[in-house]
């Protein structure tokens, strides 16, 4: 299992950690641990196939709230949309949106093609996705917007913030998902989400 500290992730809060945990995850095929911290993320972490990503209850990734955004923003999302990937695992830690950050809002314009949706997780085009044992926080819109998966394990999700926004859907399911196990979604804080729990889309505009 590779350490995400001993590529240079500082989890204290203030340096950049995207570099280091990114350095880690790029190729795939290997297991992941980020030990308790704090990690500043400055852009989305792409996770490619036959990864495990570890998180310590205690660690905490965060999306930094003075860099510019854009619809290919997200905390942390699958690398290829468009060609699939398979086999990606997430087991604890919390993943936090940043709500309070200067820069993470969304764009007033509805039709805005290029500007950011607020999404934390967002997993396109996956086989064999587990998400388990995660507090996803502080979302813009969406806590996980999902689409075209198959063959999905998400247990134990609970979802966190200390501002209630407009659409914070919590597990929010675009088309072409199938033969997916849900369990155990919870709201951690009182308003959330502040919309459907689970919404289950044919599409999603």
């Amino acid at each position: 299992m590779q350490n995400v500290s001993e590529y240079g992730a500082t989890g204290d809060g203030v340096h950049d950690d995207f570099p280091a945990i990114q350095a880690v995850l790029d190729g795939g095929r290997k297991d992941v641990y980020i030990p308790a911290g704090d990690y500043r993320l400055s852009r989305t972490l792409r996770v490619d196939s036959f990864t495990s990503i570890i998180a310590d209850p205690d660690a905490r990734l965060f999306v930094c709230g003075e860099t510019d955004h854009t619809a290919e923003s997200f905390l942390l999302t699958n690398r290829d949309h468009s060609f699939g990937n398979s086999a990606i695992s997430i087991c604890g830690g919390t993943w936090d949106g940043n709500k309070e950050g200067r820069t993470n809002f969304k764009h007033a314009d509805l039709f805005n093609t290029t500007a950011c949706t607020g999404t934390v997780l967002n997993f396109c085009n996956v086989r064999n996705l587990k998400l388990n044992d995660l507090i996803v926080a502080n979302s813009v819109v969406y806590f996980v917007r999902m689409c075209m998966l198959e063959n999905f394990e998400i247990r134990n999700i609970g979802f966190r913030s200390e501002i209630i926004e407009n659409n914070q859907d919590g597990l929010h399911f675009n088309g072409f998902v199938k033969n997916g196990i849900v369990e155990n979604i919870r709201a951690l804080t009182k308003g959330q989400p502040n919309d459907d729990l689970i919404p289950l889309n044919a599409d999603d505009a």
